[in-house]
């Protein structure tokens, strides 16, 4: 476990950075009075998610591989990352949504219905805490993959010819 400790520690901070954006958006009224923009600045956190990756894989290259990090590596590296980040995100994600922001799953069930015309079941059958845990957990592992396998090809070490 201990080669995996800075993986460890990166997945925790993106875990964080995941509460405190959903507090954030809380804040910022994307969950009760401006409900309808959500959708659109919740994304926003694919921005500094992908800087905490950069950070992660270039620590990884820098105080385990001595400099010398091949892609693989890199990659293997940001997508155990992505494992321990889905991990923590199910405990997370629960939290920020019973603690952090406890009306979104209501709000957002009651805006679907008033502005988009979704049944009430329908609009419960993706607003709900099962549905949100899983595509949390589903979601965190995918996107680590793919930023892992980008941000490992551009850390990677230029071997040398010759």
């Amino acid at each position: 476990m201990k080669n995996f400790q800075i993986e460890y520690k990166w997945a925790f901070i993106l875990t964080v950075l995941g509460i405190v954006w959903i507090a954030l958006e809380r804040a910022a009224g994307l969950h009760d009075q401006h409900i309808d923009q959500h959708p659109i600045y919740t994304n926003l956190v694919i921005l500094p998610s992908i800087l905490v990756y950069y950070l992660a894989l270039r620590e990884k290259k820098r105080n385990f591989f001595n400099n010398q990090m091949d892609w693989k590596q890199g990659f293997l590296s940001g997508s155990v990352m992505a494992i321990f980040a889905a991990l923590m995100s199910i405990p997370a994600v629960f939290f920020s949504l019973k603690v952090v922001s406890p009306n979104f799953f209501a709000n957002q069930i009651k805006y679907q219905i008033e502005v988009h015309g979704r049944t009430l079941e329908t609009a419960s059958s993706y607003f709900n805490m099962n549905t949100y845990l899983i595509t949390s957990a589903i979601g965190s592992i995918s996107f680590g993959i793919v930023v892992s396998a980008i941000v490992a090809y551009f850390l990677k070490s230029k071997t040398q010819k010759g």
